[in-house]
């Protein structure tokens, strides 16, 4: 009987900390960890890294960037959105010499090698 009643604690121990798991999100991100609850009950994405993430990740994980949004931490997203625009404004001087060179096989005189850019943070 003892066995038993160990078995059925075990059991309703892990059964507990399974449904946890299919309510909440764990998201870990460059300030911390944060739980976010889930919209629907899944088992999907339920510990999450999202300190390296692009805009494309967080668009192929909708129903996580919706909570967050849901939850207020959609301004995560929007610290990625600037950070991809900053690597495609960096990738730009480098695209234009390629184009050039592919049209007249030489770089263009007067071109720097990085074009100044506006601070976001202004």
């Amino acid at each position: 009987m003892k066995k038993l009643i160990v078995s059925l604690a075990i059991l309703l121990f892990f059964g507990v900390i399974l449904l946890w798991a299919s309510l909440h999100y764990v998201v870990m991100t460059k300030k911390g960890v944060m739980v976010i609850n889930k919209r629907f009950v899944t088992l999907t994405d339920t510990f999450v890294d999202i300190q390296k993430w692009s805009s494309a990740d967080f668009r192929s994980h909708s129903e996580l960037s919706y909570a967050m949004y849901n939850q207020g931490y959609g301004d995560l997203e929007g610290e990625v959105d600037v950070q991809d625009l900053k690597g495609a404004m960096d990738a730009i001087p480098g695209k234009i010499e390629q184009t050039v060179k592919g049209w007249f096989g030489v770089k263009p005189k007067g071109v720097s090698d990085r074009l100044p850019l506006p601070d976001p943070g202004k």
